[in-house]
């Protein structure tokens, strides 16, 4: 659902003094996402998720905990990333997120090649680029949107 907040940007681009607002949103949803995996992921709660309700056996479970912390991180990166592409969509800048796709895919294969030879199970290995690809992606269309653009120390006042 954090993918989705990509669509808000463009909703409520004519509208003035919308920025500050629909940022917040985004952000509270993220960290709303982040905070809920946390209770559910870093608990005791994720053995009773994962063995009483799901059903799955003690070994699995076992297995499962540290890809799910890795998952836990997800909507930290999820998150800036859907509204950046959100706000090139709003400003019609799809040439700043024509190079995250293959700059994502890249960083997943780096990462793969990196831990190829690691003793980590393959689900940890594949969040971990996953991971590391949301990340190199909302880098990248922060990088398209801002290029060109010369910093402002001090915003200016109305």
């Amino acid at each position: 659902w954090l993918n989705e907040l990509k669509n808000i940007p463009p909703a409520f681009m004519g509208e003035e003094g919308m920025d500050r607002p629909v940022r917040r949103f985004a952000l509270a949803c993220g960290l709303f996402s982040f905070a809920s995996m946390v209770i559910l992921f870093w608990t005791p709660l994720r053995d009773f998720i994962l063995l009483n309700w799901i059903g799955v056996d003690s070994e699995l479970a076992e297995l499962s905990r540290i890809p799910l912390i890795i998952f836990s991180f997800f909507p930290l990166a999820v998150t800036p990333r859907a509204h950046l592409h959100g706000i090139g969509m709003a400003e019609r800048r799809t040439s700043a997120l024509a190079l995250s796709a293959p700059a994502r895919f890249l960083a997943h294969l780096g990462v793969m090649v990196l831990l190829l030879n690691s003793a980590w199970p393959g689900a940890t290995k594949a969040l971990l680029a996953l991971f590391a690809g949301f990340c190199v992606e909302a880098l990248v269309v922060w990088w398209g949107l801002n290029r060109g653009k010369v910093p402002q120390i001090r915003p200016e006042l109305p």
